[in-house]
């Protein structure tokens, strides 16, 4: 009988789909996760310019962020 690591790689499905390597997935997935954190932090400080501008061009700006930060 086989042990429960051995049925594991076994059964464990190629990465070969698109044509990339096991390395080379987990290396996309790793800049993948970091490029949509960068994103979210984008988002996040123009949100933030949105709600604290202040000044003579406020409602310039202001309404400038809000589309920023919806088309992101």
């Amino acid at each position: 009988m086989k042990s429960i690591t051995e049925n594991k790689t076994i059964n464990r499905k190629p990465f070969r789909k698109l044509g990339f390597t096991y390395l080379e997935t987990a290396e996309i997935v790793v800049s993948l996760n970091q490029l949509m954190a960068n994103y979210f932090v984008h988002y996040n400080k123009l949100r933030n310019f949105h709600w604290n501008v202040d000044g003579h061009d406020f409602f310039e700006l202001h309404e400038e962020f809000e589309k920023e930060y919806n088309t992101v």
